[in-house]
C-alpha cells in the first residue's frame, strides 16, 4: 500500500526513500484501528469509514474471508465520490 500510495505522487521513474515508506506505513497503522472498530474508539453504536477510492486495506478487511483480522460487525466501510 505505501509504494502504490507514494508511486501517484512521486511518478513512475521516482523510487521513494526508506522515510517516505515508514511514515505512509505508520500512518496506514495509525488508521487500522478506525478501519476496524470505530464504534467502540467513538462510543457509538456503529460507524462507516468513507475514504474518497478503493482502499487495498479495505478491500483486505472487507472482503468474504472466514480468517484473519476482521471488522467489528457494526463497522461499515464506503468509498464515496464528490460531486461539483
Amino acid at each position: 500500500m505505501a509504494y502504490q500510495f507514494l508511486s501517484k505522487r512521486l511518478g513512475p521513474v521516482a523510487f521513494p526513500t526508506t522515510m517516505q515508506v515508514r511514515a505512509v506505513q505508520d500512518y496506514v497503522d495509525a488508521e487500522l484501528p478506525f478501519f476496524v472498530d470505530s464504534p467502540s474508539i467513538l462510543g457509538v453504536a456503529s460507524s462507516v469509514h468513507c475514504y474518497h477510492s478503493v482502499m487495498a486495506l479495505g478491500r483486505l478487511l472487507f472482503s468474504d474471508r472466514a480468517v484473519g483480522l476482521r471488522p467489528a460487525d457494526n463497522q461499515g466501510y464506503a468509498v464515496v465520490a464528490c460531486q461539483d
